[in-house]
């Protein structure tokens, strides 16, 4: 045994048997200087019955306060609830108005901004502004707007149309007529696909700014076509996830896997909230439509992985929805 094993031994022995010598000399003095319930010793007078007191008020507060009765298990959980509500109200608050209260229109589409929606031609594009870029990966950005309708969050999703630009289509009457001259028709499961507004960011852009800038590009109506001058106004609140794409395929994830150190492109989710009334406008090939979230829940099959995830994203926020239509 160590000379520091049998220090410590030592010192557990002198406690124990301290102890004892002190339980000895309380019987043989009938209490003497341990005993709790005589009073002061000489000397210590008013500073010892303070002491005392002090202890006294400490056990009271641990009870449930001084001359209170303990707290009960009803009043912990009343103060619990009490919490959590303030919690609550400390969270990200969106106010979410009613579908009614916007105005909806179609704008032109400049002829350099024609570009087919087909994954095929989007991952195209991709690769080569990454190989253009020297290797730097696209930033991309996307909002979520959320409006009211029969009292469920419904979230603005831009319906895309994957047939290529100017496609030509024959009509009943058997003449040729372009898909974007009759809207809606175009728009089926097997020829569009869903997306949230947004886009590509400029070199240096923020993210805030160029969201911004890209949901005016997709939703806001030209000043010479808003009838109603309410101009469409986007207030960035909070982020709500991150996406990555990995390679040059459809497929992003909301992680970075350890052996990917050089992604192809990143997407940055955020939360919107939209004026009390606007105007939206949205080029002929696109349709903006309000999908409820308990449609999009778990249908990544249909809307794609990062649509399918908001209802889990704003399951987080105090979500307060308008019930009139100003």
């Amino acid at each position: 045994m160590s000379a520091e094993e049998e220090e410590e031994e030592s010192d557990d022995d002198f406690e124990f048997e301290d102890i004892k010598a002190h339980d000895k000399a309380l019987e043989e003095d009938g209490g003497g200087m341990f005993d709790v319930n005589a009073g002061p010793a000489d000397g210590e007078g008013e500073e010892g019955a303070g002491g005392e007191e002090e202890a006294e008020q400490q056990q009271q507060q641990q009870q449930g306060g001084s001359g209170n009765p303990p707290v009960s298990a009803e009043d912990l959980m009343q103060q619990q609830m009490a919490s959590m509500r303030g919690l609550l109200s400390k969270s990200k608050r969106l106010n979410v108005h009613s579908l009614g209260n916007y105005t909806f229109g179609v704008k032109a589409v400049l002829k350099k901004e024609e570009k087919s929606n087909a994954k095929e031609a989007r991952l195209r594009r991709i690769r080569e502004q990454y190989e253009k870029s020297g290797g730097i990966a696209r930033r991309s950005v996307a909002g979520v707007c959320v409006v009211n309708q029969h009292g469920c969050p419904h979230v603005l999703l831009l319906q895309e149309s994957t047939l290529p630009p100017g496609a030509q289509q024959t009509t009943a009457d058997g003449k040729q007529a372009s898909q974007w001259d009759r809207p809606g028709q175009h728009f089926s499961a097997s020829t569009s696909t869903f997306r949230l507004p947004g886009g590509r960011l400029r070199t240096g852009e923020g993210t805030t700014e160029g969201l911004k800038r890209k949901l005016a590009n997709k939703l806001a109506a030209p000043n010479e076509s808003n009838e109603a001058n309410l101009r469409a106004s986007f207030e960035v609140l909070d982020q709500l996830s991150t996406w990555y794409r990995l390679g040059f395929e459809p497929q992003m994830y909301p992680y970075l896997p350890p052996h990917v150190t050089k992604p192809k492109e990143t997407l940055e989710v955020f939360l919107v909230e939209l004026p009390e009334k606007c105007y939206f406008a949205v080029p002929k090939t696109s349709k903006l439509v309000a999908v409820p979230i308990f449609e999009l829940y778990d249908n990544a099959e249909k809307f794609g992985a990062v649509a399918s995830s908001i209802p889990h994203l704003l399951s987080r926020i105090d979500i307060n929805l308008e019930t009139t239509i100003s």
